[in-house]
């Protein structure tokens, strides 16, 4: 999720920023639990993170991030009523980033980000004073957006540490195997593949869009840059032919610049309330 710079108040900033700072941590537990004094000697990964998950509960300090990043994250909790639940599924979860991950299908990358990313933009959400019910299901499907756009440009990355997200079941429809997809080889099979990776972005992204509605003037032009910004980055990967292996996928500044142009003057069905 992008959004720890940008929309907030002075206020705000360091609070959304702590929350970001958390989550980030949570993604390298690996370099955490290869020292001595952080490892849980003789646990099994799942208990040690089990534990972990019920210590921020209580406000204990954890092992498994730096205790400055946790202590900034539970001092925003406490100081803007949000719920600490949220970081615990958040620890839960990072157990996936400390080492290899598979996920069969589509079932178990979903539970996956629903501990993982939809707690974090709720946190988010709930900083900016998003609380409906009727809410979540855009603040998810942002979530999800931003997930399978980064992992899209994180793939290079993920697999040569061991990790897809991309659901097994996908991978044997399209014939691409886990050595294709560490050797980059870009071929018909891996652009089906990787099609259907944006499509599920772009559709969780439309889904999203109704949040722009329920969202001050301010914060909503953000997620205005951020929402195009995202598609635009999805359209890159497809300008590439869908090799996001031969050099990082960033958007050039023309491409920023036309994204802040369209957020600002667009012909879109976006509108804020003041």
């Amino acid at each position: 999720m992008p959004f720890y710079l940008d929309g907030w108040n002075r206020k705000q900033l360091p609070h959304a920023q702590a929350l970001w700072n958390f989550h980030q941590a949570l993604a390298r537990p690996a370099l955490l639990l290869a020292l001595p004094s952080a490892s849980p000697s003789g646990s099994p990964a799942d208990a040690f993170f089990d534990e972990e998950s019920d210590r921020i509960m209580v406000g204990k300090p954890l092992r498994v991030v730096p205790e400055v990043v946790a202590n900034q994250a539970l001092a925003t909790c406490e100081a803007e009523g949000l719920p600490r639940a949220l970081l615990a599924e958040q620890v839960s979860a990072a157990r996936v980033w400390a080492g290899p991950a598979r996920f069969p299908d589509d079932r178990a990358v979903n539970d996956f980000m629903a501990q993982w990313i939809f707690p974090h933009a709720r946190l988010l959400a709930h900083l900016a004073g998003i609380f409906g019910s009727w809410q979540r299901n855009y603040i998810d499907e942002l979530a999800r957006g931003f997930f399978w756009t980064g992992r899209l440009m994180a793939l290079k990355r993920d697999v040569a540490e061991g990790r897809c997200f991309i659901p097994e079941t996908d991978l044997v429809r399209h014939g691409v195997s886990r050595e294709q997809l560490l050797e980059g080889r870009v071929d018909e099979s891996m652009k089906r593949l990787l099609w259907k990776q944006t499509i599920r972005a772009k559709n969780a992204f439309a889904l999203a869009e109704p949040l722009a509605l329920e969202l001050p003037r301010r914060k909503a032009a953000a997620f205005k840059r951020w929402w195009l910004g995202a598609l635009e980055v999805l359209h890159e990967i497809r300008r590439r032919e869908y090799d996001v292996w031969a050099r990082p996928i960033a958007l050039s500044t023309r491409s920023r610049m036309q994204v802040r142009i369209q957020a600002r003057f667009g012909r879109t069905t976006f509108r804020s309330r003041g």
